[in-house]
C-alpha cells in the first residue's frame, strides 16, 4: 500500500464536539468573570447554535451585544472589551481541552493511528 500524503481535517466539530463541550462553556466562563454587563450573559445551547451562524468568536460576541444592547456595543471601548472577552474565552477553552473536557469523537483515535501507520 502506498503511504498517504496527507490526512486533512476540519477544525471545530470534526475531531471532537468542540462547540458544545469547549467553546460554549468557555464563553460562559469568560462572561461570568468579566464583570458588568457581561457577567449577566449566559448562552444556552439553543442560543449558541443560533449564534454559530455568525463566523468568528469576537464577531459572535459583538453580534450578541448589539442584539441585546446596541448602545453598549457602540461604545468607544467596545472593541477592546470584546477582544478581552475573547482572550478570556480562549484561555478557558484551552484549559478545558487540557483537562480532557473535550473528548475525541468515537473512532477518531483509531483513524489517527491508521493515518500514522500510512505516513
Amino acid at each position: 500500500m502506498r503511504p498517504w500524503r496527507a490526512l486533512v481535517w476540519d477544525v471545530d466539530g470534526t475531531l471532537a464536539e468542540t462547540e458544545r463541550d469547549g467553546h460554549l462553556p468557555a464563553f460562559n466562563a469568560a462572561f461570568a468573570e468579566a464583570g458588568a454587563p457581561f457577567n449577566q450573559w449566559h448562552w444556552d445551547e439553543a442560543t449558541y447554535a443560533d449564534l454559530l451562524r455568525v463566523a468568528g468568536g469576537k464577531e459572535r460576541v459583538l453580534h450578541w451585544w448589539r442584539r441585546i444592547d446596541a448602545s453598549g456595543a457602540a461604545s468607544p471601548d467596545a472593541a477592546a472589551r470584546v477582544t478581552a472577552l475573547h482572550e478570556a474565552k480562549t484561555r478557558h477553552y484551552t484549559l478545558r481541552v487540557a483537562k480532557g473536557a473535550v473528548a475525541l469523537r468515537p473512532g477518531v483515535e483509531a483513524l489517527l493511528q491508521i493515518g500514522r501507520a500510512h505516513v
